[in-house]
């Protein structure tokens, strides 16, 4: 089975000629090679064509007018599977059999059987992948987005968790007053020897 990846958007065209490749290639190695010719021309003539969409809703599609004849959809903005079916629609032998087939041309017997004339070829659409690569924003238009919402960036991750913590729990103060309380501690230190020393010198005189 040939399978043709495309990107959302592109439209999907598939030659008629893919079809009677791939019939081809599903036959029996035993059959002749003008009885192969004798039902392909058969089913070229008399074919229907149907196309499932990844909603699973599946239409009837015609072929294009020209010399090289192929279906045509542009309606590939929905990534997924898109299974084209060839259907045959001759009126005698098993080649052509419409068995499974409702009004409307569409298939509903869920296989392919090239020999009872249902061959189903399929491209999927993906999303590109430039969709999901991310490109940073530059730091002065950031900041002015920011500023028409009262919003704040940070570029260092030690900044916001200081600023969380200050909104969590207030001005950290206990670091200031442990700095007083030593600077106390010193100065008292200082102004007790400072006494000692001086009514030293007193008693000594």
């Amino acid at each position: 089975r040939k399978a043709t990846t495309l990107s959302v958007g592109q439209p999907i065209a598939i030659p008629i000629e893919e079809f009677s490749a791939l019939a081809e290639s599903s036959m029996d190695a035993s059959v002749s090679a003008s009885k192969n010719a004798s039902k392909d021309s058969n089913k070229v003539d008399s074919a229907r064509y149907t196309l499932e969409t990844p909603g699973e809703t599946e239409v009837s599609i015609k072929p294009t007018d020209g010399s090289t004849p192929e279906l045509l959809w542009n309606n590939t903005g929905i990534p997924g599977t898109y299974h084209f079916r060839r259907i045959v629609d001759a009126g005698d032998g098993p080649v052509g059999d419409d068995s499974g087939v409702d009004d409307s041309g569409v298939d509903d017997s869920g296989g392919d059987d090239p020999d009872n004339g249902v061959v189903r070829t399929l491209r999927v659409v993906e999303v590109p992948d430039v969709e999901s690569e991310l490109s940073g924003l530059a730091v002065d238009r950031l900041s002015s987005l920011a500023s028409t919402v009262d919003a704040k960036v940070y570029t260092t991750l030690a900044q916001l968790q200081s600023d969380d913590r200050t909104r969590r729990f207030g001005q950290e103060i206990w670091r200031w007053l442990l700095a007083a309380l030593l600077v106390a501690m010193i100065v008292e230190l200082f102004l007790q020897q400072r006494l000692v020393s001086r009514r030293a010198s007193v008693e000594a005189s």
